[in-house]
């Protein structure tokens, strides 16, 4: 408060400059008045609320006892065994840094007296904001968000992680886009800053809650197309925290059971596909990956079959040919981000997270996309899952058949059934705008359908004029007969009955 105290005390004991100033107009002295404001308001929020204030950890805070910290309003806390040597405190688990009441992170920058390879793996997958690269031995994240959780993947030694806050006195607003469905809430707004919203719950539409479908939460962004992938949700009854006015978009999936799935061992290539849900595992040590620690491959036991747990999705690879594994419990891709006997994870597909699969009398032999010498075998002489050059155990994929749920933020339920009660067809329903659906006619003679008579298919007619026996109701009047490939229709639940004419 001195530089400020000595601008009052000098505009006040100057007279002949402020009749000066007087005489310029009341335009500048409004202007003046508005600058002494503002360095008021600068000077009393303080440094901290302005340009945000800091804290810092040391092996004094964090150490093998001690995995978790707080100076007030930040938190810094190790997921996993925390030990100690000298002045660093190191660790290979996910850390978390976390701001409490209404403060916010906006920096991290983490030091070490080691070599940059004890510090640049930390980061390899943030929850949010941006990791970069300052020196071999300082990295700082830059972002914008209540908590942070920074994964390694490998082990890192830190000597210093300080942290910058600031003061959040905004309160926002988050407004609910239902889609195609229902919500009662099209609005809520903090009621304390920083103290985010209760999310509520929304209905989808009641032509497709009768057919299975439910809301499954809340997308940020835009609205979802639709999918089989899921995308990151929030859940009704969860606190949401924002950074801002937003708009969230309702999401609802629907479950339906896989065909053509065989759960076990994947024997070959054409049983192995983008889609597919697989475990990773050594068959004759009767061990399954059990996710990434560090840079390697965790493996558990298990008794008959793998249990369904650190679950692997194919999906898409970087390039024609190659695919990625998406780990559904550490939500991240299995990858090789260097050259050596390792595993890795990542946030996104690249060349390093890409790989080939070829699989023969149920070995699998899969190999990285940017290091093609390298491919994923079981070590059981040092029991991991890793990237080998050499002669390690080969591994096999054993292969899930769960529900497929499909996601979207407008599912359109509308849909038109078609029945053929003669010869037992089926047909496919028909939604949106269509031409009515083709049926074969009976080849004469055939005993399947109707001996020595011939019939031909003649068109769909409405249920409405359909008797209880298939027939069709000469009592009713108005009926349409639609022949196959009639266009214009639009699907509004209604119900179609081929109609016969014997020759």
């Amino acid at each position: 408060m001195k530089n400020l105290n000595f601008l009052t005390n000098w505009c006040l004991g100057n007279s002949e400059h402020v009749k000066t100033w007087l005489r310029l107009g009341n335009n500048q002295v409004k202007t003046t008045l508005r600058f002494i404001a503002l360095l008021t308001l600068i000077f009393s929020l303080g440094v901290g609320n302005v340009w945000g204030a800091t804290q810092s950890f040391t092996v004094s805070d964090i150490d093998a006892s001690h995995t978790e910290a707080t100076k007030t309003p930040i938190t810094v806390s190790i997921g996993g065994t925390v030990t100690v040597s000298g002045t660093q405190f190191r660790f290979s688990d996910p850390m978390t840094v976390s701001a409490s009441g209404v403060y916010k992170i906006s920096g991290i920058s983490v030091t070490t007296n080691s070599t940059e390879a004890y510090i640049s793996p930390l980061g390899h997958t943030v929850s949010s904001g941006t990791w970069s690269k300052v020196s071999a031995t300082n990295y700082t994240w830059a972002g914008d968000t209540k908590s942070v959780t920074l994964t390694p993947n490998s082990g890192v030694r830190i000597t210093n992680v300080t942290v910058t806050y600031y003061e959040v006195t905004d309160k926002y607003t988050v407004t609910f886009n239902r889609g195609s469905g229902t919500c009662a809430t099209s609005s809520l707004t903090e009621s304390t800053a920083c103290g985010g919203v209760e999310l509520p719950s929304a209905t989808p539409p009641s032509d497709c809650v009768a057919q299975g479908w439910v809301f499954a939460g809340w997308k940020r962004t835009s609205a979802q197309t639709e999918t089989t992938i899921a995308p990151t949700l929030y859940t009704a009854g969860s606190q949401y925290y924002l950074d801002a006015d937003e708009t969230l978009y309702a999401v609802y999936s629907v479950s339906e059971e896989r065909t053509g799935c065989s759960v076990g061992k994947i024997a070959g290539d054409a049983g192995f596909a983008v889609g597919d849900r697989v475990i990773l595992y050594y068959e004759t040590g009767k061990v399954q990956f059990d996710g990434i620690s560090g840079d390697i491959g965790s493996k558990t036991s298990y008794s008959t079959a793998p249990a369904e747990t650190h679950v692997l999705e194919v999906r898409e690879g970087n390039a024609s040919g190659q695919v990625a594994f998406y780990d559904l419990t550490s939500e991240a891709y299995l990858s090789l981000t260097s050259n050596g006997n390792y595993l890795n994870q990542q946030g996104a597909v690249d060349a390093y997270s890409s790989w080939t699969v070829s699989i023969s009398s149920g070995d699998a032999a899969i190999t990285n996309a940017n290091y093609t010498t390298r491919s994923i075998r079981y070590n059981s002489g040092s029991p991991r899952f890793c990237c080998y050059e050499g002669t390690q155990q080969a591994v096999q994929l054993y292969k899930l058949c769960p529900p497929v749920v499909t996601y979207n933020s407008n599912p359109d339920c509308t849909v038109d059934h078609f029945i053929d009660i003669m010869h037992d067809n089926v047909i496919a329903d028909q939604t949106g705008t269509y031409a009515m659906p083709e049926v074969s006619d009976a080849s004469k003679g055939d005993d399947t359908y109707c001996d020595e008579k011939h019939y031909h298919f003649m068109g769909w007619v409405e249920s409405i004029y359909i008797k209880e026996d298939g027939t069709l109701d000469t009592g009713a009047v108005g009926y349409a007969l639609y022949p196959a490939g009639h266009a214009g229709h639009m699907a509004a639940n209604k119900t179609f009955y081929a109609i016969w004419a014997k020759e």
